[in-house]
């Protein structure tokens, strides 16, 4: 990670065993983006995701996701990276 570029925002998760939800909401808290509803759904936690996303690409930034132990992942939290 020391090695990524200045204008690299990484998301690091540590926990392989989350649900879809948790992953979006693991992923949100990591890179500081904020749900305005305390209690976000799957979409809310997708849309805030992806206006942080394309606000960070369009000042330049790149985001970088790396999980630990991803192989444990299941099939649809792996569903959710995908899309």
């Amino acid at each position: 990670m020391q090695q990524l570029p200045a204008t690299s925002d990484v998301a690091f998760i540590v926990n392989p065993s989350l649900t879809a939800n948790e992953l979006l909401q693991t992923m949100c808290d990591e890179l500081g983006a904020v749900c305005a509803n305390p209690q976000p759904t799957g979409k809310m936690l997708l849309d805030t995701l992806t206006r942080h996303l394309l606000s960070s690409h369009s000042r330049g930034r790149h985001t970088v996701l790396i999980i630990d132990e991803a192989q444990n992942l299941s099939a649809a939290v792996l569903e959710q990276i995908r899309l």
